[in-house]
């Protein structure tokens, strides 16, 4: 305001302009309102995944997209319109619906990569929970080891479905402070895009987005590179 008084000529970047001698005087120019992108649900991530790295749902009938993910069919439903919003594919047929997936998958990927989340719910520690029979996929560190050149002295990482955890929790299994490993509780089912006993590549890299550490963000770069794109 000051400056305005004195007629002093300033620019503040996107918020305003003032030069006088050109009689120049704008405000809020060029400003738009931040466009907030919804993340997608943790099926509609999973189908997305799915399709990148197992098969190809191109062309496949919804109700026959059940059979590969375990889903109902209007979950299934659900998430496809979900990323038919997104702008990421179509739904084409009258009766029978199919997806026609609009880019190459890893044009897929980038377009995607903003709807997408770190598919780590919560994080516990236990001791019990290492030596159930459910936990056969591993995780963070352990998988990032096994698909980087990062060196992980930590303990064992597995990870766990939200379901597999409540039912553990219905059988009485807790998670408590014991040190000897960690257990991640996922969105969805980790087994669904295993690599083996390893997490899948893209859902491990989404688990690290937020990471600070310099190194793991360094390795996790690598991993689009064990994507069969």
């Amino acid at each position: 305001k000051r400056l305005i008084q004195k007629k002093v000529a300033f620019i503040v970047p996107g918020k305003q302009m003032y030069i006088p001698t050109l009689f120049i005087d704008l405000k809020e120019f060029g400003t738009t309102p931040a466009v907030k992108r919804e993340k997608l649900s943790p099926v509609s991530q999973l189908l997305l995944l799915y399709h990148i790295q197992k098969r190809s749902l191109e062309d496949i009938p919804l109700g026959q997209i059940m059979k590969l993910l375990p889903y109902s069919a209007m979950s299934i439903s659900r998430a496809a319109d979900q990323i038919v919003k997104a702008g990421i594919c179509k739904l084409d047929g009258s009766k029978t619906k199919v997806l026609k997936f609009l880019l190459d998958k890893r044009e897929l990927w980038n377009t995607a990569f903003p709807f997408l989340r770190s598919p780590v719910k919560k994080t516990i520690n236990s001791d019990e929970l290492l030596y159930n029979d459910d936990l056969i996929i591993k995780s963070n560190e352990t998988a990032l080891n096994y698909y980087t050149n990062l060196i992980s002295t930590s303990p064992d990482i597995y990870a766990i479905s939200i379901a597999q955890y409540q039912e553990l929790k219905r059988q009485g299994i807790k998670g408590n402070q014991g040190l000897e490993g960690y257990i991640e509780v996922w969105h969805y089912d980790p087994k669904i895009l295993a690599d083996g006993c390893y997490v899948d590549p893209l859902s491990l890299y989404l688990s690290f987005i937020d990471d600070e550490d310099e190194r793991v963000q360094i390795e996790i770069q690598h991993l689009l590179e064990k994507v069969k794109w």
